[in-house]
């Protein structure tokens, strides 16, 4: 599968300089000691001089890919772009990869070669076993401004890996950079320009299409707080095969029908059980008649039974491990995984299909318009004969049926024997992503108190916790408990999360907790945060420019929180908190405050995001209903010594 992996567990290294002639790259740049005056105006950390991309497709299993760059560096912020990263495996090989590091004087400094690179093994960094390897080379130097260029060419044998065009980066000027794409061996290459109009010149050569996009001076694109991602912000081509073949497996992704043809086809000879599976299924559902509950019991059986590990090998990693290697080994990745949940099902006489995805990230997550693979992740969708729904993450030991943690609400392509079809999985609104919390804080005369804490959550706000809770000890647990409150974790002096990974619709754990210093003291006052474990801590930053990107939040939820504060004896309420009303129709935020009878203070607070895409008119709206909820979480109840 095309991986969109950011490579962040390899170790800073540095490359010693080769023994290679000090000659500079054949770009045609010219002086890079000559910096536009634009970008040293626009405060620019990067800028590309120029670079040339060169993607030549000879056969639907054979292309080459050549890129030539220059990228001048202006400060150490931008640093790791002065890093080389290659990956290759079965379907990818490194040609070549030539270097220079060119100082401020123009001067080159240092020149590398490919034996240069340091060689990793990417089993153990993102996968359990995979064939891939990746070569890093560090061009780095101590004074700046300076240059890095290089040039590299890798040969693919399988065409589904195709990398995309990006000519810059966020905060990155561009002085000058092209794309060429050769279509040599008449395969139907597609490509889509995203986020720029810039057709491509297209030319009719003996050899086949050539079609070329050339971009000249451009300013850096920098992102907004809490703007979209660089999909929806910066110029890039997406490239795909039409035709591809990956280890004599031939396909075609000109239509979404087409590639999921392809994709079932992989499958086709892996769904078979043994008979001791069979009789393992028998003994689970012996008894049940209910479809649902059928489901629910064999993908439990599933997550207990099973381990996640990242294996990508047979055809590219496209091609699943079988039903029956999976009950065998107990372990499988993702596509292994859900055709293992998909066979048991079938077995059990329940229909499901497999859906492609691109997990993790904001946005659809497919552009619907340009078949091809757009994919890193398999789940499943159960269909019951009563025309409804179960969709399965079988990856995650913990999550219940039904949720899909961050994938909830995105565009995918379900397998089908017909081929693929774009559906979308189901949306979770505020109203299903809960977080619940009861507290009751025992405030001391000298300023510390005890705190009971009782949270119960559901949707995404359980699978948050489920996945971070469930694989660790309960001494971690405990620590990261210290973390979200800011507390000692070793003060905490009860805990229960036995009501967590329940079968009910929520999840629950609690605690009990000694803290120092909670309250500010004086002579004779008390000082007590409202809301110091709950208060909202994002802001908005103000801008004196107008803002052009729409805002982008995570996921809609409703937070709903009940808070006594037990007065210390002797003590009465001098300043009471003000209660707080907040009604949008983006968002809702209440906050009332009452005596009880025995003289305590009870806090209930209901805060609900019921959207999480905005438009940029709406920032200022926006940004004013998180102040005003940020100063009302911000107050204290002030308590007096009576006399």
């Amino acid at each position: 599968m095309k991986h969109y992996l950011v490579f962040l567990a390899i170790a800073s290294v540095l490359g010693c300089s080769s023994t290679v002639n000090m000659a500079p790259l054949d770009l045609g740049y010219g002086d890079y000691t000559h910096i536009n005056p634009l970008f040293t105006l626009s405060d620019v950390s990067s800028a590309v001089r120029k670079s040339e991309t060169i993607l030549s497709v000879y056969s639907p299993s054979k292309a080459t890919y050549l890129k030539r760059e220059a990228i001048t560096i202006f400060d150490k912020e931008d640093k790791d772009l002065a890093r080389v990263v290659l990956f290759y495996d079965n379907f990818r090989d490194i040609d070549y990869l030539k270097a220079n590091v060119v100082d401020g004087n123009g001067r080159i400094v240092h020149s590398y070669v490919l034996d240069d690179a340091i060689d990793f093994s990417v089993s153990g960094v993102v996968s359990f076993y995979t064939d891939s390897r990746v070569k890093v080379l560090e061009l780095l130097h101590n004074s700046f401004p300076y240059t890095i260029e290089y040039e590299y060419k890798v040969t693919y044998s399988g065409l589904l890996n195709l990398p995309d065009w990006y000519p810059l980066e966020f905060n990155q000027g561009l002085e000058s950079a092209s794309l060429v794409i050769n279509d040599y061996g008449n395969t139907g290459i597609r490509f889509l320009t995203m986020n720029f109009d810039l057709e491509a010149d297209v030319e009719d050569t003996p050899q086949g299409k050539r079609y070329k996009w050339s971009m000249g001076l451009k300013m850096p694109i920098k992102r907004e707080p809490y703007g979209p991602g660089g999909d929806e912000l910066l110029p890039h081509v997406l490239v795909s095969p039409g035709q591809f073949e990956m280890e004599e497996s031939y396909g075609n992704s000109q239509s979404w029908e087409s590639f999921g043809q392809w994709y079932y086809k992989l499958g086709t000879d892996t769904r078979v059980l043994s008979e001791g599976a069979k009789a393992e299924i028998d003994e689970l559902i012996s008894g049940v008649e209910d479809e649902s509950e059928k489901v629910r019991i064999l993908y439990k059986h599933m997550q207990d039974k099973n381990r996640y590990v990242s294996i990508q090998l047979g055809i590219g990693g496209w091609k699943p491990f079988s039903a029956d290697y999976v009950y065998t080994n107990s372990y499988g990745d993702c596509k292994a995984l859900t055709n293992y949940m998909q066979t048991i099902l079938e077995y059990a006489g329940i229909h499901s299909n497999s859906v492609l995805i691109r997990s993790g990230g904001p946005g659809d997550g497919l552009v619907e318009e340009f078949p091809g693979n757009q994919f890193n992740h398999v789940i499943l969708r159960v269909n019951l004969n009563n025309g409804e729904h179960i969709w399965l993450e079988n990856t995650n030991k913990y999550l219940p049926a039904g949720d899909l943690g961050s994938n909830h609400g995105k565009l995918a392509l379900l397998i089908s024997e017909e081929g693929g079809e774009v559906v979308r999985t189901p949306e979770k609104d505020y109203t299903e992503n809960l977080n619940n919390d009861y507290y009751e804080f025992s405030i001391s005369e000298d300023g510390e108190a005890t705190v009971k804490n009782v949270n119960y959550l559901k949707g995404y706000m359980r699978d948050q916790i489920l996945s971070r809770f469930m694989p660790i000890s309960e001494a971690e647990r405990l620590e990261y408990i210290g973390e979200m409150y800011s507390i000692d974790h070793n003060a905490i002096n009860q805990h229960d999360f036995s009501g967590l990974d329940a079968d009910g619709d929520y999840d629950m754990y609690s605690f009990e907790a000694s803290l120092t210093n909670f309250v500010t003291t004086s002579r004779k006052r008390l000082y007590v945060p409202v809301n110091k474990f709950k208060g909202w801590v994002v802001t908005f930053p103000d801008s004196d420019d107008e803002r052009t990107q729409s805002v982008e939040l995570k996921y809609e939820f409703t937070h709903d929180d009940s808070t006594l504060f037990k007065l210390p004896e002797g003590y009465s309420v001098e300043l009471m908190p003000k209660a707080k009303s907040i009604n949008t129709d983006f968002a809702e935020y209440e906050m009332g405050v009452r005596s009880t009878e025995n003289g305590n203070l009870m806090i209930k607070r209901m805060l609900k995001i019921k959207e999480t895409d905005y438009s940029a008119e709406q920032y200022d709206a926006l940004k004013g209903f998180f102040d005003d909820v940020k100063s009302a979480d911000g107050q204290k109840i002030v308590l007096v010594k009576e006399e």
